[in-house]
């Protein structure tokens, strides 16, 4: 990576780790290596674009593995079927993601 690029990337991340909040799940006690990895992977992204840095986005949640999410679907009869599903991610429409770490 070129060095402008590096700082670029560096930059965009300390305001990235500035507006979001991580919150740590299923026990998972969040450090600076997980904050930042995901923080530079979202990053990578907006290299050379402007941003607004995930407008929508305020909240990253992270489980240390898969979690299990509800789910309901209903079919073309009506009838609903609730469940769980494993997930490694998921994002919502009310400004969070959610990831497992590992």
């Amino acid at each position: 990576m070129k060095s402008e690029d590096k700082k670029e990337l560096e930059d965009h991340i300390k305001v990235f780790l500035e507006e979001k909040k991580y919150f740590g799940c299923g026990g998972l006690k969040l450090n600076d290596e997980i904050k930042i990895t995901i923080s530079a992977q979202a990053c990578i992204l907006l290299l050379h674009r402007n941003t607004d840095y995930y407008r929508k986005l305020s909240s990253i949640l992270v489980y240390p593995s898969a979690f299990l999410s509800k789910n309901s679907y209903a079919d073309e009869f009506g009838v609903v079927t609730e469940g769980a599903s494993a997930n490694l991610g998921e994002s919502w429409a009310t400004g969070a993601i959610v990831l497992s770490w590992d």
